[in-house]
């Protein structure tokens, strides 16, 4: 049931593999050490390396991005020490032909395979660790994943999977929802006071759009046209359009470009079922379970912050 490719296994626990080779030089400041996580040192040229094979700006790695992906990091530290409780760790002749796959990998793109990955921040012993942690979890969900879970997964986001298509409109600001700043307040203020006189009847949505809208959509009455879950639109956005009533407006959604009203006008069911999309509910799935068995860990986890500035606030 859980057969598939290198891509795929690293895909489970987030991991792009064409990001572990496409990466510029980058420059990762002092090697301090950030936060022990049960004994194990995660240091500032960990983070960076990550950041960078994530192919994340040097002037986007503060603030939440920063504490996002120092989060990941802990996450594999302590799912690292579950899995091997789980006996769950691939051997090394496994390792060794993930890691001859990247490298393979590299070679096509005409780049030498030990340049590329010096290039990115990774040793042949960093490299063996990010390849080796979701090879172990693919080795962990085949024993524990059950075919309930996964008929009980497709039920609960069928339209995630099914090629369900909605026709939507929305009214966009364009505005950095990164961090909370006064421009992104005074952004969904705006977007509350339009939504308040759409709810009165003083406005209609197309007629809003027209007069607000920031996007391309808005000389077209904020039409989105006809889309499925894949694609077009952001996740967030997805998210709400795809159990939105039709005709009703959504609350405010942040996505990575901005600020929006969303309104359904349409919505076509899909046609496929849990056999024609077997593998994207697996793997979806399996990051499901991801998030929920690292999020349980970490609170068993000992952290020790060494650095104040990435610690966690006492009121967060």
């Amino acid at each position: 049931m859980l057969r598939g490719s290198l891509k795929w296994v690293l895909a489970i626990a987030g991991l792009a593999l064409p990001a572990l080779l496409a990466a510029q030089d980058g420059q990762p400041g002092a090697d301090r050490v950030l936060v022990v996580v049960n004994g194990e040192q995660i240091r500032e040229s960990e983070l960076q390396r990550c950041l960078q094979s994530r192919r994340i700006p040097e002037d986007k790695r503060d603030g939440p991005v920063r504490q996002e992906f120092l989060g990941q990091l802990i996450d594999t530290h302590v799912m690292k020490k579950y899995l091997a409780s789980r006996d769950a760790l691939p051997s090394k002749a496994e390792v060794d032909a993930a890691v001859e796959k990247v490298r393979l990998l590299a070679a096509k793109g005409g780049r030498d395979p030990s340049e590329a990955l010096e290039q990115t921040g990774y040793t042949d012993e960093s490299l063996r660790d990010e390849v080796m942690l979701p090879l172990a979890w693919s080795k962990h969900i085949r024993r524990v994943m059950t075919e309930k879970q996964v008929k009980d997964f497709f039920t609960l986001h069928h339209r995630e999977f099914d090629g369900t298509k909605v026709k939507a409109s929305h009214i966009f600001l364009k505005v950095a929802t990164d961090r909370e700043t006064p421009k992104l307040r005074l952004a969904e203020d705006r977007l509350r006071d339009i939504r308040a006189r759409l709810a009165g009847q003083q406005i209609t949505f197309a007629e809003a759009a027209q007069q607000y809208s920031e996007g391309p959509s808005a000389a077209k009455g904020g039409d989105l046209g006809e889309f499925t879950w894949t694609g077009k639109m952001p996740v967030s956005f997805c998210k709400v359009a795809f159990s939105l009533p039709v005709n009703q407006v959504s609350e405010i959604i942040r996505s990575p470009f901005g600020v929006h009203l969303c309104m359904v006008t349409e919505r076509t069911p899909g046609k496929a079922s849990l056999e024609d999309v077997r593998q994207e509910v697996v793997t979806q799935l399996a990051q499901e379970l991801w998030k929920t068995t690292a999020a349980e860990q970490r609170t068993k986890a000992k952290l020790e912050w060494k650095s104040q500035e990435d610690a966690p606030r006492k009121d967060q």
